[in-house]
């Protein structure tokens, strides 16, 4: 069914699993430009609490082989490489951002769309992905290959924005994760779940995280009031970053009473052995 969420903007919405398909065709609300619109200060925060949430995923006393879908600058793949495990990544290209030099040299990189690259089977310990398969324009066949590739007993991780969010219901429109045009599909629990089982993943466990996208709200709320289209979005104002900073304590705070407020979904689990 068809989701007017304001301002001639049509989400193509499952009433059965909450999943939603966007398409900018259907959608007169400006978008930034190119898909970067974010903060680098603000990244280094969200990776730091990232690895946190997965440290208990990645495997100990061994060698792991991890690979990271959408990596992006490798900021996180290069953590991993200094901690003396074997680093691969898939990456499309679409921040257009340098990769760091160790990641690049030492690294087992893809570049290319996720949808058309093959993988070993049964060859990775930990796959994971950070805000990267809300791009996909076809996540189920990505799926279907990283639980392919990824060894009997593996892990996977991934982050993504969260279809059901109250930041949807309450912004609308102006919701901040509808401001990157290379948004294409925004999950429900139950959509990635049934997704992820589909493909061969075993203990799908999702969960809320409250420590991730800290200025999803401030920057809806600034959206709200002025819906200007810029080639990199409002955080390229040195304004609307201050005001996320203000803003962080209250919007956790309120996300503390209501944890669906929260933008994010955080889903993880293994592949049978």
């Amino acid at each position: 069914m068809w989701w007017d969420v304001g301002h001639d903007t049509l989400l193509g919405k499952c009433p059965t699993c909450g999943h939603i398909v966007r398409d900018l065709r259907y959608s007169s609300r400006p978008v930034r430009g190119h898909a970067w619109g974010g903060s680098a200060a603000f990244d280094k925060v969200r990776i730091a609490l990232t690895m946190q949430r997965m440290s208990s995923l990645v495997p100990t006393g061994k060698k792991a082989r991890i690979l990271e879908l959408g990596f992006g600058r490798g900021l996180m793949l290069r953590q991993f490489l200094d901690a003396g495990h074997e680093v691969h990544g898939i990456e499309a290209g679409m921040l257009d951002v340098d990769i760091d030099p160790l990641v690049r040299e030492r690294g087992l990189l893809h570049l290319g769309r996720a949808e058309d690259i093959d993988l070993p089977r049964d060859h990775f310990d930990l796959v994971y992905g950070v805000h990267v398969i809300e791009h996909l324009s076809d996540p189920q066949r990505v799926f279907d290959t990283l639980a392919t590739s990824l060894a009997p007993g593996g892990r996977f991780y991934f982050v993504t924005p969260n279809a059901e969010s109250m930041g949807l219901e309450i912004f609308r429109d102006a919701w901040w994760n509808l401001e990157d045009p290379t948004h294409l599909n925004f999950f429900s629990g139950r959509s990635l779940t049934r997704m992820l089982e589909k493909a061969g993943f075993h203990d799908v466990r999702v969960e809320i995280p409250i420590l991730d996208s800290l200025t999803i709200e401030a920057n809806s709320a600034v959206k709200s009031l002025f819906p200007v289209a810029r080639r990199h979005g409002i955080m390229s104002n040195p304004l609307v970053k201050a005001l996320d900073l203000a803003l962080i304590a209250p919007t956790l705070a309120a996300r503390a009473v209501a944890p669906r407020l929260s933008p994010s979904l955080d889903v993880r689990g293994t592949k049978r052995g």
